[in-house]
């Protein structure tokens, strides 16, 4: 597991929202509203800083117990939601649109987390039953459970740049077989192969990934910054309750959901969104070696074209990647073949971007960097 007390906590933490009835999933939509599922609430609320509660996301005032919330290309928003044993309607994700919310899927047990794949496929965790279902074009199957996996009760799930599926699958509250697998984030290839284990650690539960390409996890009382490659960045907090959900706003701070559970498991309207100031790393990801040039994106700002200019020491392929501040992959400047000695000047497409800030990602064989780039009109 991993030690989070011997790195250094990160910044303290503000009350973004508070007086929510468990919070569990959050999401920023594209007009700019964070929404956040209310477990204990039956219904998804939509949020402003320093305010407590919050109005009613409409089409959501019939759901149960709410967890895992997206929003699709297509605007509409997925909830997932079961039943905890109450009757009242299977377990399910539905589909919010216009207000009027639709059967997404059913025929789940506990779904908790939701994810969209770039070719537009939605993962489903499933805490009941130790499995992943993917929904394809409005056909659901199978793509992880126990039969391939290490996987107990799976909860968070994202897709990060790189293609890789990251699944936070956690053995707390299992009664059907308290020693199963340990608790840790597994990586999966977009056909459901398992890669292997990313990170270990106590509980983890929420999964988003930075505009800087780090991964943010909430785990037990912790939120935990990793690099692309497993190692930690930076462990931000230790004094959360019960931290679920994850996201970050165009500013870089990171909202954690945070039900405030009691030993009991129940709660009242206690639960709280935190906003965390996102910290530099600590231990960063792989640093360009001695025979690697790295320069800024220049003009920055760019009212139109935008250039970086990288020189190899050794021959080795190269990938130039333009996010923007939520973490979308805006574009793929590079992906290539750079010759040693040589000046790969890339094009940046500054005048293809909107006006904002955007994170260029520069990797290699042997390393990954990042630079800023602003465009402006």
């Amino acid at each position: 597991m991993l030690a989070l007390l011997a790195l250094a906590a990160g910044p303290a933490s503000a009350q973004y929202a508070t007086g929510l009835a468990a919070p569990f999933g959050i999401t920023q939509l594209a007009d700019g509203r964070v929404v956040v599922t209310e477990a204990f609430g039956g219904q998804a609320t939509i949020v402003t800083e320093e305010t407590a509660g919050g109005a009613l996301f409409p089409g959501s005032e019939a759901l149960v117990t709410p967890t895992g919330i997206i929003q699709l290309p297509d605007g509409d928003v997925l909830i997932a939601d079961f039943n905890e044993d109450n009757g009242r309607q299977p377990d399910q994700v539905v589909r919010i649109s216009d207000g009027v919310a639709t059967l997404f899927a059913t025929g789940l047990s506990n779904p908790q987390g939701l994810t969209l794949l770039s070719n537009n496929d939605v993962l489903i965790t499933e805490g009941g039953s130790g499995r992943i279902s993917r929904i394809s074009n409005g056909t659901r199957s199978v793509f992880a459970d126990t039969t391939t996996a290490p996987l107990s009760a799976p909860n968070g799930i994202i897709q990060i740049a790189d293609g890789r599926i990251l699944v936070a699958s956690t053995n707390a509250g299992n009664t059907t077989d308290p020693n199963g697998p340990d608790d840790k984030i597994l990586a999966f290839d977009v056909d459901g192969n398992l890669l292997g284990t990313f990170a270990t650690l106590s509980a983890p539960r929420g999964l988003t990934q930075l505009a800087d390409g780090r991964i943010a996890v909430t785990a037990d009382k912790s939120l935990v910054l990793y690099n692309p490659d497993g190692t930690v960045s930076n462990v931000i907090t230790t004094s959360l309750i019960n931290p679920f959900g994850v996201t970050q706003l165009p500013d870089g701070r990171i909202l954690v959901a945070d039900p405030n559970l009691s030993s009991t498991g129940t709660t009242g309207e206690t639960g709280t969104i935190r906003a965390f100031p996102l910290p530099p790393p600590v231990s960063s990801e792989p640093a360009a070696s001695a025979g690697v040039t790295i320069g800024d994106a220049f003009p920055n700002p760019s009212t139109g074209r935008a250039t970086l200019e990288l020189t190899v020491s050794d021959p080795q392929a190269v990938r130039v990647t333009v996010y923007d501040v939520l973490g979308r992959e805006m574009a793929v400047a590079f992906d290539g073949a750079v010759r040693p000695g040589a000046t790969a000047r890339v094009a940046l497409g500054g005048a293809d971007l909107a006006p904002g800030t955007y994170v260029v990602r520069v990797s290699g064989e042997a390393f990954a960097e990042s630079r800023r780039l602003t465009v402006a009109r």
